[in-house]
């Protein structure tokens, strides 16, 4: 029984849920975007799917980076790097729920959504986790994850994919990432840098990173504000939330960057907290106006 409970929790940690919830989240609005008539096996079909290959390419890069976790404070209590299961059983998982999930969305889906999938894997495991070991620019091109389940969800229907709401929609997710991880890297700097990863911050000084993010965070906010222009939203309520969200994120980031102490644990934490929240609004806004509509 105490076996089956470590288990219990250790799987969710692996699987890092909290994103690949998050990843679920942007298919699932995708896919309601893209239909009239929602096909719950489908829908279903489509979460499940997404979730298990999210997971396992979490789990996977668990067992990429085992070593360098050990050596962050921020990680290092990380199921294998704290002993709690072994290597071997993070990479079975790792291996397990992609083929599964892969295989759920092939069987209900289709044959794109599953590659898009694994052309996921391949790019977050393959391509970004090396590449950020030698250059702090990597979430550039690494940002292409999190588009990519945007099309995921909407290649499980019958909608065109050059539609321009998915590619507003997928180009805000895209932009998005960029100054979240750079907020991240400002955040945990050390802790990146003692395990050898690249830092960007040993380029510039922080005060200097804060402005080269803040061009990605009005860039990112364009996006947002094209919701409903390109037909995203319509209500003219869901419409001024965005707007708000914007000025808030705007409003905050500018306090940050006039601000005189930027490392203070606080003040990032301050910044951090925000940029998730605006992301959660700007997808709960989208997925609200498509359930009232």
């Amino acid at each position: 029984m105490g076996i089956f409970k470590i288990y219990a929790s250790v799987i969710p940690e692996l699987w890092k849920h909290r994103i690949s919830v998050m990843v679920v989240f942007t298919a699932v609005t995708s896919y309601l975007l893209a239909v009239q008539t929602v096909d719950p096996v489908l829908l279903g079909a489509v979460a499940i799917g997404v979730f298990l290959v999210a997971g396992g390419s979490a789990s996977l890069n668990h067992w990429q980076e085992r070593n360098y976790d050990a050596l962050m404070e921020r990680t290092r209590h990380r199921p294998i790097p704290s002993g709690q299961i072994t290597a071997g059983f993070a990479l079975g998982l790792a291996v397990g729920s992609i083929v599964v999930g892969t295989l759920v969305l092939y069987t209900f889906c289709g044959w794109l959504p599953s590659l898009l999938a694994l052309s996921n894997v391949f790019w977050y495991n393959a391509i970004y986790t090396p590449l950020k070991r030698y250059s702090a620019f990597a979430i550039i091109p690494g940002s292409v994850i999190g588009a990519i389940p945007a099309f995921i969800g909407w290649s499980a229907t019958d909608a065109p994919l050059t539609d321009i709401r998915l590619w507003t929609l997928a180009l805000f997710l895209f932009f998005w990432q960029i100054p979240h991880f750079w907020i991240l890297l400002i955040k945990f700097a050390d802790d990146y840098e003692r395990a050898g990863y690249a830092s960007i911050k040993r380029m510039f000084p922080v005060e200097d990173l804060r402005w080269i993010t803040f061009p990605w965070i009005m860039i990112t906010t364009v996006f947002s504000l094209a919701f409903p222009v390109v037909g995203l939203i319509r209500s003219s309520f869901v419409v001024w939330l965005i707007v708000l969200a914007n000025v808030v994120l705007i409003f905050m980031f500018v306090r940050y960057l006039l601000g005189k102490e930027p490392n203070v644990p606080r003040r990032l934490r301050q910044v951090f907290v925000g940029i998730n929240l605006y992301l959660l609004v700007n997808m709960l806004a989208v997925t609200f106006q498509r359930i009232v509509q």
